[in-house]
């Protein structure tokens, strides 16, 4: 990585980021790149062509900094490495893309983006319309930002109580630093089916407890989705990339989910569809035995199978040393 100051990078992100998010949703494939490997492609990729490597690199060395050497070290193999196991029964050695999914990972916080907003995709009624309100929680110093967000939750499920019509739907939380005052607002994105006259009942059923701060409305569903995710979900530079915050902000969010489904959206929040992806992963597709978890490797010992529609790994490629992948 180029020598370069944090504030300098820093800067930089904030004002190119809506430019490289907009360009790889216009020519994103949820999940799958299809870059040369068929269907199964590394889904970094994507972020990589849009600069997000020195995001990231950037990230790692915030997070050592800041004394979390395990967290640097998953983030400098993310993306780079292959995760691969060896099959009990046959020997076969399967492998898979490593991503570290570290809140601190500007790639693995916009890919796990992406696959949420995709496993909701089926679930939207596009009759409707789509509604994206912004509710402003209150505005707090970095010392009262954990009651804020207990505050926050609370109005929150008042609202959605009050408000039945709302079927169902995602929100985003999202920590905005007021460089002028010196405090957080803490801002919920709604995203719902409905028109612009349904974000004034966020304003009624919050009854004064909270501000409407903004709203957009939407007749196609990409457009929606786009808007949410460049524009409401952006990745926290101004906190993650500043070594001095990151330890608070993990500590901040280590039980709170950034986003999530309500209503009708909250089953499939819950992430049915990983239990079964994560059985499938522990049997070898060409014998069915169990595949016992051998390491990471670099990619040049992976080659993509198209018999056995995965990716393949060389039983004598060497295993990373270093932190996490010790063995």
């Amino acid at each position: 990585m180029k020598t370069a100051t944090v504030e300098r990078i820093q800067q930089e992100y904030q004002e190119n980021i809506t430019d490289k998010i907009e360009a790889w949703l216009t020519n994103k494939n949820i999940g799958h790149c299809g870059v040369g490997k068929g269907v199964l492609a590394n889904s970094d990729q994507c972020f990589y062509e849009r600069g997000l490597i020195e995001t990231r690199d950037l990230a790692a060395v915030s997070a050592k900094a800041a004394g979390l050497e395990k967290e640097a070290d998953r983030m400098s193999h993310c993306g780079k490495s292959f995760s691969f196991a060896r099959c009990t029964k046959c020997g076969e050695c399967i492998g898979h893309p490593y991503h570290c999914d570290e809140r601190l990972c500007p790639t693995c916080y916009y890919r796990n983006l992406a696959r949420f907003m995709y496993r909701h995709r089926n679930s939207w009624d596009p009759t409707r319309g789509f509604l994206i309100v912004t509710m402003d929680y209150g505005s707090y110093r970095y010392y009262q930002v954990d009651d804020g967000m207990a505050y926050a939750k609370t109005i929150h499920q008042e609202l959605l109580t009050r408000s039945p019509l709302l079927r169902g739907g995602v929100y985003h939380i999202e920590l905005v630093w007021d460089e002028e005052y010196h405090y957080y607002h803490i801002l919920y994105h709604y995203m719902v089916n409905g028109d612009s006259n349904h974000a004034f009942l966020f304003a009624w059923a919050v009854d004064g407890n909270a501000r409407l701060h903004d709203y957009q409305a939407f007749n196609d569903y990409n457009r929606a989705e786009g808007y949410f995710i460049r524009r409401c979900c952006q990745y926290p530079a101004n906190i993650l990339l500043d070594y001095t915050k990151v330890a608070w902000y993990l500590g901040l969010m280590k039980r709170r989910k950034l986003i999530q489904g309500f209503g009708e959206f909250y089953r499939m929040s819950g992430g049915l569809n990983r239990g079964s992806h994560g059985r499938s992963r522990r049997k070898c597709p060409a014998c069915g035995g169990k595949l016992s978890y051998v390491g990471l490797t670099t990619g040049k010992y992976v080659v993509w199978d198209n018999k056995l529609k995965c990716y393949t790994v060389d039983p004598a490629a060497p295993v990373l040393r270093g932190g996490y992948c010790d063995r």
